[in-house]
């Protein structure tokens, strides 16, 4: 065998394999340029400019307003980088968490739902919910008014979904163990967000898939149309304001919380964060996602009246074992395996 034709032909082998990481991996690095992330460069700005206001409002109140410019942004870049959260192990963990992380689930996400398997399962659900439904067809096309209808009734479908869900992942104890990588961060940055195991991922993406299809039945039927004649896209335009709305802030030291009667309406930044903590009063409150009318109406919603101080982290206090890309992977399979094999092993000695 030649080696001058077996070298190239290992390097174009070897470079099929890595193709799919790498393409993943610049789809990461894109992430700020694409207004479906989260991580959006437009989202990170506003609440930049939002976490400016606030500061300005503490710096004000502690008589800083005489600082000189050079003082006045050193203080703002120290206010929302502090050296408390930055000289951690966890912080960075998390950043090499979310290229690690999102660069897989960039692959994977497409063999559980590719982006026509996704639209197709949602409509298929929706034509049999549908099918309950006598209404008169609409004739031409729905009204604005109409479609907008549809867009907030679809939200408010999902995201009660992913509040339902939310909840069963603190109280079944094997949903507990995956979920608890989220919960694992001691400290919260914007990039905390990611710090999710991909179970988690994969069991949202199939509620969305589910309760998408039962949404767009029921606000279709409700409109008398053919719920595959509505562009469900046109949704987007209220996430796109949600995440505009100082989103980044949520896993964040930062502290923002609405007034007590639009708390109970939408979740807030502070809310989120309360949701993190570790303080008995604090335990399996704020579930909700957009929306903490599901919180309000369950129970489960803690509305912060004034700036509360608290440790984040587990109850019991076991953040340090998820110290590294493989733990945060792997630790919640060991975990849900030894689970099991206990309740086995007591089953079969009863």
């Amino acid at each position: 065998m030649d080696p001058a034709t077996t070298e190239p032909g290992i390097r174009q082998l070897l470079w099929r394999s890595a193709e799919p990481f790498w393409f993943a991996f610049r789809s990461v690095l894109e992430s700020p340029l694409r207004p479906e992330s989260r991580v959006y460069w437009l989202f990170l700005l506003s609440s930049l400019a939002i976490a400016l206001g606030i500061y300005l409002r503490i710096r004000s109140r502690k008589g800083g307003s005489k600082d000189s410019p050079s003082g006045m942004l050193g203080g703002f870049v120290n206010f929302c980088f502090p050296s408390s959260i930055w000289q951690t192990s966890s912080a960075w963990l998390d950043v090499r968490y979310f290229f690690f992380h999102r660069t897989v689930m960039t692959i994977l996400t497409p063999i559980v739902s590719t982006a026509t398997f996704l639209p197709i399962l949602m409509t298929q659900t929706a034509s049999w919910v549908g099918g309950f439904f006598e209404s008169p067809p609409l004739a031409g096309d729905p009204s604005p008014a109409m479609v907008a209808f549809y867009a907030l009734g679809f939200i408010l479908i999902t995201d009660f979904a992913a509040y339902a869900t939310h909840w069963l992942q603190h109280k079944v104890p094997f949903l507990w163990e995956f979920h608890k990588v989220h919960h694992s961060a001691p400290v919260m940055h914007p990039l905390t967000n990611f710090r999710e195991h991909p179970i988690d991922n994969l069991l949202y993406i199939w509620v969305f898939l589910v309760t998408g299809g039962i949404g767009i039945a029921c606000i279709a039927g409700l409109m008398g149309v053919d719920p595959r004649s509505i562009d469900f896209i046109r949704t987007t335009v209220f996430v796109f304001i949600f995440n505009f709305t100082a989103y980044q802030l949520r896993h964040s030291h930062i502290w923002l919380a609405w007034p007590p009667w639009l708390g109970r309406i939408f979740g807030s930044p502070a809310n989120h964060q309360i949701h993190h903590s570790c303080e008995e009063r604090h335990v399996n409150k704020n579930f909700g996602f957009m929306f903490a009318i599901w919180d309000w109406i369950f129970g489960t919603l803690h509305l912060p009246r004034e700036r509360e101080h608290f440790r984040i982290g587990l109850s019991d206090g076991t953040e340090a074992e998820y110290d590294s890309l493989a733990r945060l992977y792997g630790l919640p399979f060991e975990k849900v395996y030894q689970m099991f094999a206990s309740k086995l092993k007591r089953t079969r000695g009863a």
